[in-house]
Parts: C-alpha cells; sequence; structure tokens
C-alpha cells in the first residue's frame, strides 16, 4: 500500500493546528510509519493508530477537535456525505454528554476515549486515512487555496 506523503505547506499547517508546530513533522513521520507498518504487518487498526495521531500526552484519549480541524487543513468540510458517519456519531456522544451533565459543550473540543474516538473514526476509516496519506483529489490542498488565491488577486 502507499506510504503517506506530506508536502512541507501540509506538515507547517497541521503543525499549527495542532499547536505543536516544531513536532509535527515527527508526529506525522510516526504516524506514517505506523499507517504503513499496520497495512503491512497488521499489527495496528488504522482506528488505532488515529487515536495515537492525535492522543492528548499522558491520557488514554484523544482530541477529536483536532482531528476535524486537520481534516479541514485537507479541503475536507464538516458537511461532506464522506464524513457524515463520523458527525453523526460525535452529535450522538454530545447528546449524550449533555444528557448526563445537563449543559451543552461543542463535542469538537472534547477529549474522547480510546473507545468513543474509535468509533467516531470507523465510519468514516476511508476518507479520514485518504486525507492523512494526503492521497485525496487535491492532494496538497493548502497549497492549492493558495494557488487560487494569487491567481483570482492577480
Amino acid at each position: 500500500m502507499a506510504g503517506l506523503t506530506f508536502s512541507k505547506n501540509n506538515v507547517d499547517t497541521i503543525g499549527e493546528i495542532l499547536n505543536r508546530k516544531s513536532s509535527a513533522a515527527q508526529l506525522l513521520k510516526d504516524a506514517q510509519t505506523g499507517l504503513n507498518q499496520a497495512f503491512e504487518a497488521d499489527q495496528q487498526s488504522p482506528e488505532e493508530l488515529i487515536f495515537e495521531l492525535f492522543k492528548v500526552p499522558n491520557r488514554d484519549e484523544a482530541c477529536i477537535g483536532k482531528l476535524i480541524a486537520v481534516l479541514k487543513s485537507f479541503g475536507l468540510r464538516e458537511d461532506d456525505p464522506r464524513l457524515k458517519p463520523m458527525m453523526e456519531k460525535i452529535r450522538e456522544i454530545e447528546a449524550e454528554q449533555e444528557l448526563l451533565s445537563n449543559e451543552t459543550k461543542d463535542a469538537r473540543h472534547w477529549n474522547l476515549d480510546r473507545a468513543q474516538f474509535k468509533s467516531c473514526v470507523s465510519g468514516s476509516l476511508v476518507i479520514i486515512t485518504q486525507a492523512l496519506r494526503n492521497n485525496l483529489i487535491v492532494p496538497s490542498w493548502h497549497e492549492f487555496v493558495e494557488m487560487m488565491r494569487e491567481i483570482y488577486v492577480e
């Protein structure tokens, strides 16, 4: 299976999104290595590797909002039909949490436990892995948008 490839702009963008610009390149390299190994050796599920990519340090939780932000940086919108299963699951978890806590919170800012996070990404796994591999129709979305801006300004 083809490996993950990221342009410098994508790495910088993801780094800014994750607020870890200095370590984003290593984070993505580790994710690439892990995803390749999982597909080749069947060691870990892709859901597990995506969880590890967005994991909160020293906790068994991952930030679903950071995943959404990274997907947006690749040109995917929350209302993209391919992300519908993930977004529906997030809304389902949001409704459950609101019932338990009697307060409304934006689910995209939550840290989800391993099971919740994996259940969210599993329904949209194909498009998420394609985006993280930079294997979309427009692979360098950020660069594409900048190029279109330049053309429009001229």
